[in-house]
């Protein structure tokens, strides 16, 4: 994954880990404090866009998924972690906007992962993973599309304008099988259409 190139993570060798359905990681370890040295998915991005006349979008893991699947180092909070990966992930959505990629998603696929069980302590986690996460792209013009994977077409409509609104599945289906992915892409084309027809009727 991208983010191993990140100072002080390093890859480990050992047998995969499980973490749901069919999907298994190698989780890297974190043992010192997180900088980028250079770019990581700028050449890529750049190229693919190179490619097509139509917008090309760039993928970058958020900061509080990082954290929560890797092994990370106990000798400080994880949010002092977070927050250091989160400037690293912010020079490199700058470097991608740079190269003219305009749509930009930071994918936080376990922020809730890492929620505490303790009611107590739940609060102070949800505020330093949404304050990591705004780190992210807290620098980028307001041309610049990022996005965050949502669930719900209309929660999202809510609060953006529709043109700014693309509605796709997450990497989350490639660990499903086809018998789950076909019905869940079907019942996602249906709510995009039904939501274009409402749209239009309200006009």
């Amino acid at each position: 994954m991208t983010f191993w190139k990140f100072c002080s993570f390093e890859g480990v060798s050992v047998p995969l880990e499980w973490s749901y359905g069919s999907r298994c990681v190698k989780p890297p370890i974190i043992y010192g404090d997180v900088s980028r040295p250079k770019a990581m998915t700028v050449f890529w991005s750049s190229m693919a866009q190179n490619m097509t006349k139509r917008p090309m979008k760039g993928m970058l893991t958020g900061p509080v998924t990082i954290v929560n699947w890797s092994f990370i180092r106990n000798d400080q909070q994880r949010s002092e972690t977070s927050y250091q990966i989160a400037l690293a992930i912010k020079d490199e959505v700058e470097d991608l906007e740079k190269a003219g990629i305009t749509i930009i998603q930071i994918d936080e696929a376990a922020l809730r992962e890492g929620l505490p069980l303790r009611k107590s302590e739940q609060s102070f986690y949800i505020e330093w993973a949404v304050h990591s996460f705004r780190i992210t792209n807290c620098g980028v013009k307001d041309t610049t599309q990022t996005e965050e994977v949502a669930d719900r077409i209309k929660k999202i409509l809510a609060v953006l304008e529709r043109k700014f609104v693309w509605v796709n599945p997450d990497c989350g289906l490639k660990t499903r099988e086809y018998s789950e992915v076909q019905p869940a892409l079907t019942n996602m084309v249906d709510a995009a259409k039904l939501i274009r027809t409402e749209l239009a009727c309200a006009k």
